[in-house]
């Protein structure tokens, strides 16, 4: 590199960094108002960076012969988090969209909690087309996934059938295959492996393992949980697609699990939890394990939900998280298995939220019951700021999510108070103010969703009390497997049985039991609380 040389030091030109550092630090990022951005700082860098160094919304891939002579195509959608940054001035929050790219620098949003996208962001009569209200360079841009789906037509406008299960890919600049995909086809159990430059699929046989749970892509490799339904186990594979022999290689599971006949169970501090979802994510270059257990309450009648979350440390084991510090995971269930994504930085990106926030949806949306609805075959008028439109509808988000701290058991949106209801739901629906709507239609009136606030339950009677929540940063605090909880439940149902066999009890004992059982009820009442720079030119919402 050349430098410039001074008498007490010497600095270098960073328009002569080499061109292999300027894709590594790209690929770390990958968004494209990163690329323009560094490609703005001199002519050198300009020239090195291509300005189109990613496949676009939909490409064709091999044909397979399981599809015949069909063409394949990968659609490729995205989830953005998109915020204004404080030096902006603008008001408003943050807002997750999940987008496509129909045409170059257009975009259309699509239904966050649909997998099949078979419903809109909204729809509204007549159609109304959103801008950002905002320059990108005032905005903080972060690419949560990348949602991919086998179709068969390379025309995004006419909703192509989804053919697969779930897609995963990624990029692997530094070998020998460039880019691997790979797919949960929905024909014939089984996966099929694409590779930049190969000219055919590669079958992946699993039929004696049953089904793909869910799939992930960690540092240059895919991750697959297997399930044998007729015997309930599990297993997690691994796929390196560098090797030129495919084939699947098994990993260790957590060693929380039963080991018994049944092998659908997790045991904590002695206490059983039934197996119920299984979720990776891959997020800040980590991979984690989301499991959902639940059992039922003492007495019957009830049940706890609760969610475990394992880091997959240094690619050797699986180590269990007590929080996820200063995280939120986001995890997708649905026909197609959506994936599951995290926001590394809630303290950066959501102060709002509490820490160790765990938000799912289960992406079965019913056109009929599973949409609200404003104006023409309503019987709520139009909102204030929409007047304009004749009707407006949108899918009941609230109805399909879970938000609950990962110390706490699962609650649904709609069970929270109206200002932690808001604060969640928020982030999807409906659009932050900075986003600019206007009906072309009807001479590019401008409308607004300011007046639109979706109250499913009245506010509580009696304020609840608030905890205080504190981002935590300690490694070994968060690697902390205690948990009081499940201890405390654990000797509860020892002292249970202790009290049915026994005749005679002592009576420091029994006072040690009532102890226990009134710090197991004050636990038990304890709150459940948790850029694109094509984006800046119009985001397309069609009429459905």
């Amino acid at each position: 590199m050349e430098t410039y040389s001074g008498k007490n030091k010497t600095i270098e030109k960073w328009s002569n960094l080499p061109r292999d550092i300027l894709l590594h630090i790209l690929q770390r990022h990958g968004l494209k108002p990163d690329l323009h951005r560094l490609r703005a700082v001199c002519s050198s860098w300009r020239t090195a960076l291509s300005p189109n160094p990613e496949f676009p919304s939909c490409f064709r891939t091999p044909t397979h012969p399981l599809f015949g002579d069909c063409p394949l195509f990968l659609l490729q959608t995205r989830f953005y988090f998109l915020s204004p940054l404080p030096s902006s001035g603008v008001d408003g929050g943050a807002w997750v969209a999940k987008m496509i790219e129909f045409e170059p620098s257009k975009w259309h949003l699509l239904n966050p909690v649909d997998d099949c996208r078979t419903l809109d962001y909204f729809h509204s009569d007549p159609p109304i087309v959103g801008k950002l209200g905002l320059s990108l360079l005032d905005c903080r841009v972060l690419e949560l996934d990348r949602p991919m789906y086998l179709v068969h037509s390379s025309d995004c406008k006419t909703r192509p059938e989804c053919i697969s299960f779930q897609v995963v890919g990624g990029w692997a600049l530094n070998s020998s295959y460039k880019y691997a995909l790979l797919v949960d086809r929905k024909r014939n159990n089984g996966l099929m492996l694409w590779r930049l430059g190969d000219k055919q699929w590669i079958d992946i046989e699993i039929l004696h393992w049953g089904c793909v749970l869910d799939m992930a892509f960690h540092n240059g490799k895919f991750y697959v949980i297997l399930f044998k339904y007729q015997e309930c186990k599990w297993k997690i594979g691994v796929i390196d697609p560098q090797n030129k022999m495919i084939s699947m290689q098994f990993i260790d599971r957590p060693d929380f699990l039963v080991q018994n006949q049944v092998d659908k169970e997790i045991n904590v501090k002695g206490i059983s939890y039934e197996l119920r979802y299984l979720k990776m994510v891959s997020s800040n270059e980590e991979l984690y394990l989301a499991i959902e257990g639940f059992r039922e309450d003492i007495g019957g009648g009830s049940w706890t939900s609760r969610m475990f979350v394992f880091l997959f440390k240094e690619e050797t084991e699986w180590v269990r998280l007590k929080n996820l510090g200063d995280r939120a995971f986001f995890l997708g269930f649905g026909h197609c298995k959506e994936r599951s994504f995290g926001i590394p930085s809630l303290k950066d990106y959501l102060p709002q939220w509490k820490p160790s926030t765990i938000c799912y949806w289960y992406p079965h949306v019913d056109v009929w019951s599973g949409v609200e609805g404003y104006g023409e075959g309503s019987s709520s008028p139009m909102p204030k700021g929409l007047e304009c439109l004749s009707s407006l509808i949108f899918p009941t988000y609230d109805k399909y999510f879970h938000v609950f701290n990962i110390q706490k058991q699962v609650r649904l949106l709609l069970d929270y108070p109206n200002k932690d209801h808001k604060l969640y739901r928020g982030l999807f629906f409906p659009p932050p103010p900075w986003v600019k709507w206007h009906c072309p239609s009807l001479g590019n009136v401008h409308v607004s969703f300011t007046g639109l606030y979706i109250d499913d339950h009245d506010d509580d009677d009696v304020a609840e009390e608030e905890e205080q929540h504190a981002y935590i940063t300690d490694e070994e605090q968060q690697h902390d497997d205690t948990d009081d909880e499940e201890e405390q439940h654990a000797a509860d149902i020892a002292n249970e049985e202790e009290q049915h066999a026994a005749d005679i009890a002592n009576e420091e004992e029994q006072h040690d039991d009532t102890d226990n059982d009134d710090g197991d009820e004050e636990e038990r009442h304890d709150d459940a609380n948790e850029e694109d720079g094509a984006a800046q030119a119009l985001i397309m919402l069609s009429s459905g």
